[in-house]
């Protein structure tokens, strides 16, 4: 049996992070804190351990697996799908009737889990048997019906929640198909409403409130002119994220593995909460997946891959901590990514030009200038809360340099694999910045799922080819 450590750390980062989120709903706790540390050493040693593997001999070598990958995924797999069947509730239920349809889709997606890992169970234990990847897609159809079908049910559940993101993109989107800035117009704030009352929301309400680049409101914009919720966006973006978990791993011959990493991310216990709340996250999970997946192969594909990654790093303020460990793993297609990074540009120049004092205010200055959350997961709250200190913003961000500075020396350059990196980078920026949120980490384990396909080599007899050095 080959035992790989770099994939069966990840896999133990996901799960020991997903699990101690779990209580507290990604916010501050002892036990998410302890989660944190404990995810932030297991992600380290995968990046500085990744090609260390053995090869377990003996007696009962032939009851073992010829690959200890596929077993790990399939039993964390199994638990955090089922952990998801018990948490899928959600914040604002104007629609409550609709709960418990919530639990059978969840219950629905474990099953379908369980049943494609007892399918697949000999190619995943065993690559060199793996099947066909044509055969594994009406699997693949399967499990995104299931996670359609979930999140679709949220937007009945909770069809206006009490949240300013929401709201950001549905306006932002609107003023954009009318005419208006959306960096230089109010939005109808949710906040310091009788439905914020009663929710017992207690924001103060602010009509321009830090926001985001104009990507996300941009992806929106096809849904807002057909007066469809702006939340299907993240649908999109999730679906596309799974598919993408599916097609690396038949890259490397491994479609079998892809359709359990598929299960994987689509029942994430929470996921369904994710959506409730609009946070844009699943949006970015599909533009890495896809661009990660692109990057792969060569010629056009491959240039397209770094725009859609360069879009991906663009779409969120945190993008220049991200950049780093991207830009060093792909120095070699360096013109591929400057290229991407400029279409890019180009996306928020014409804001720019409109009203720069705008643009960089809600953009930048009112992110800045914004306390600690001391209820976020941070060093900064554990401080606070072990010690009674608040530590200076300019601590935490100088710790987040140089672990991101080692994290982008270790960054695997095939393909792929540098998802890990990248995942890492997110997941200490959040960790020692003044903010750590439940959508930031469901980007760090997306990430890190896709790193961890990345690590793989191609199955033995798979028809794919390693491209330009990757696995």
């Amino acid at each position: 049996m080959i035992v790989r450590l770099g994939p069966a750390l990840i896999l133990a980062a996901i799960a020991t992070l997903v699990l101690c989120l779990l209580p507290s709903r990604g916010f501050f706790s002892d036990l998410a804190f302890a989660g944190a540390v404990g995810t932030l050493g297991l992600t380290m040693s995968a990046l500085v351990l990744p090609g260390r593997e053995w090869c377990i001999r003996g007696r009962w070598r032939s009851a073992l697996p010829a690959d200890s990958t596929g077993a790990l995924l399939l039993l964390v797999t199994v638990v955090l799908t089922a952990t998801a069947i018990f948490s899928t509730e959600l914040t604002y239920q104007d629609f409550p009737e609709f709960n418990t349809w919530l639990v059978v889709v969840a219950t629905a997606g474990c099953f379908v889990s369980a049943m494609i890992g007892a399918y697949r169970i000999r190619p995943l234990l065993y690559p060199s048997l793996e099947r066909p990847v044509q055969q594994a897609l009406p699997a693949l159809t399967l499990v995104l019906a299931v996670a359609l079908a979930s999140r679709i049910i949220v937007l009945f559940v909770s069809p206006d929640p009490v949240i300013d993101v929401y709201t950001w993109l549905r306006d932002a989107s609107g003023h954009v198909l009318h005419g208006r800035n959306p960096y230089s117009s109010d939005i109808s704030t949710p906040y310091g409403t009788k439905r914020a009352i009663f929710y017992q929301v207690p924001e103060p309400p602010d009509p321009r409130p830090p926001a985001y680049p104009p990507l996300p409101f941009l992806l929106c914009l096809p849904l807002r002119a057909l007066t469809l919720d702006v939340r299907w966006a993240n649908i999109i973006g999730d679906l596309t994220a799974s598919i993408a978990l599916f097609g690396v791993a038949a890259h490397r011959g491994r479609p079998s593995l892809g359709l359990v990493s598929a299960c994987l991310f689509s029942n994430l216990p929470r996921s369904m909460w994710i959506i409730e709340q609009a946070w844009y996250e699943p949006m970015l999970a599909g533009l890495f997946g896809l661009g990660f997946w692109l990057i792969e192969y060569g010629a056009r594909r491959r240039w397209f891959g770094f725009i859609l990654l360069s879009l991906a790093l663009t779409g969120k303020q945190f993008g220049l901590p991200l950049l780093l460990p991207l830009a060093w793993s792909q120095r070699r297609h360096w013109r591929m990514l400057l290229t991407g990074l400029i279409v890019s540009g180009l996306l928020m120049l014409p804001w720019i030009i409109w009203s720069p004092h705008d643009f960089f205010d809600v953009i930048l200055f009112k992110h800045l200038h914004r306390s600690p959350q001391l209820h976020s997961l941070t060093f900064g709250s554990a401080c606070q809360e072990y010690f009674d200190w608040t530590p200076p913003k300019g601590l935490g961000w100088t710790l987040a340099a140089l672990m991101i500075f080692v994290i982008s020396w270790r960054t695997p350059e095939n393909g792929a694999a540098a998802a890990l990196g990248v995942g890492t980078a997110l997941f200490v920026f959040c960790f020692f910045h003044t903010q750590g949120f439940p959508n930031y980490f469901y980007l760090c384990e997306y990430l890190w799922l896709l790193g961890m396909i990345g690590l793989l080599p191609i199955a033995s007899g798979a028809r794919a080819k390693p491209q330009d050095g990757h696995p």
